[in-house]
């Protein structure tokens, strides 16, 4: 089941119609709240498809990313204005695709191909260990970085907060996961 969160109906409906003549099921919302509403706890969705822009709110795409995220849900975000900021804002807090409207639906086919085949890729391991230990946006921000290998002042640096306030979301992750280093965050997200 995938779910389109987009408030352009008639766009919607039309990625609706062309999942299901492949074999999809899903479900349409038009509103960031709608969508916040389906994504809680045991939600049915393997698949979020999410405009970024929707109601003049030009990050309610990283809205719907961050519930989505909450529940263990890969998302494809998809826009018709991508600007270098906006598409590693959206692949840094977990986006799995960042799509250009308009979207060609081989392209989005084949990237819902994927996400189904690679159900517990590496993008959904780390979403559903994030989310088993309760890390908040932040911690799940500087803990892709961390495990991208940055040092605190590079972090300090992408996310624009201090190396001190890096410090503090790097003890709050480790205490959070129950690890002492950067080496055990790894292991325990992929135990060999």
């Amino acid at each position: 089941m995938i779910l389109i969160v987009d408030d352009e109906r008639i766009l919607a409906e039309s990625i609706c119609m062309i999942l299901e003549a492949s074999g999809y099921q899903s479900t349409i919302v038009t509103s960031l709240q709608e969508a916040k509403n389906l994504l809680v706890g045991s939600s049915p969705y393997k698949c979020v498809i999410s405009d970024m822009r929707m109601a003049g709110n030009p990050e309610a795409g990283l809205a719907v990313l961050r519930a989505a995220n909450q529940v263990g849900i890969p998302t494809i975000i998809v826009t018709g204005f991508a600007d270098m900021a906006t598409v590693k804002t959206a692949l840094n807090e977990g986006a799995r695709y960042f799509l250009e409207k308009p979207v060609p639906f081989d392209e989005l086919k084949s990237a819902i191909s994927k996400l189904y085949k690679d159900s517990a890729s590496f993008g959904s391991l780390l979403e559903s260990f994030f989310s088993r230990n309760d890390l908040t946006a932040k911690e799940v921000e500087v803990a892709r970085l961390l495990l991208k290998g940055l040092p605190n002042k590079e972090i300090a640096d992408v996310t624009q907060t201090s190396e001190n306030t890096v410090k503090v979301h790097v003890a709050a992750i480790f205490r959070k996961c129950h690890v002492k280093s950067r080496a055990e965050l790894f292991s325990e997200i992929f135990p060999t």
